[in-house]
């Protein structure tokens, strides 16, 4: 289990990694006839998963006598991703690999909303607007966790299966303290997580207008 500890906060660093050279690999020219068969699309999503993975722990980055590898060098700017970071990172190079997104644009949208929701109360209470600290409830077994496993729920019986499961992906990580942290808000949202979810919800926002422009007859 430490092992596992030890690893898992490079999982969205690797993820970052794999998605960069995913979408370097599809722009390559002639790469259509290697994806062509599925044993070559197997092969490559391997391959590019294998790099990304290797490139993570390679020491490249300078920090004064030593080299930081790319992994390194991002959790020392943030130093725990959250689940969800997690999972959204998951769900892009599951589309830059294969075409399709684990999370769906629904599931993204409503991932993104929740994200902002949460960001807006709990920052809100960090930063002093609220009169209790929020951050601190996550800590030990609080009334979060009961929320948490409440929307999980209702999300498995309303049909939204992948949201679902990034719920139980959230417990579970919790449970297991794979983060360095004891704080369930940790699990469940971070500054790139809620910076990513703002900027999806505007840029379907803006996609959404276009197409609606585009059906206003001329």
């Amino acid at each position: 289990m430490e092992v596992l500890r030890s690893l898992w906060p490079y999982a969205v660093p690797a993820l970052m990694l794999i998605w960069v050279l995913a979408f370097v690999v599809r722009k390559t020219p002639g790469i259509g006839r290697v994806e062509a068969s599925t044993s070559g699309k197997v092969g490559l999503a391997i391959a590019v998963c294998a790099a990304g993975i290797s490139l993570t722990w390679l020491p490249v980055f300078p920090a004064g006598q030593v080299k930081l590898s790319f992994g390194s060098w991002v959790l020392s700017a943030n130093p725990g991703f959250s689940t969800c970071s997690l999972a959204m990172a998951a769900s892009s190079v599951r589309a830059a690999l294969w075409g399709t997104p684990l999370l769906r644009r629904r599931d993204m949208v409503l991932l993104s909303l929740w994200l902002v929701l949460l960001a807006t109360i709990l920052y809100s209470s960090i930063w002093g607007l609220l009169s209790y600290d929020l951050y601190a409830q996550g800590y030990g077994f609080s009334w979060w966790f009961w929320i948490t496993g409440m929307i999980t729920l209702f999300l498995g019986l309303l049909g939204q299966a992948r949201l679902a499961l990034v719920g139980i992906a959230v417990i579970a990580t919790y449970d297991l303290r794979l983060l360095p942290s004891d704080n369930l808000f940790d699990y469940l949202i971070d500054g790139p997580a809620v910076l990513f979810a703002c900027l999806y919800l505007i840029y379907q926002s803006f996609r959404d207008l276009r197409e609606r422009i585009r059906r206003i007859p001329h």
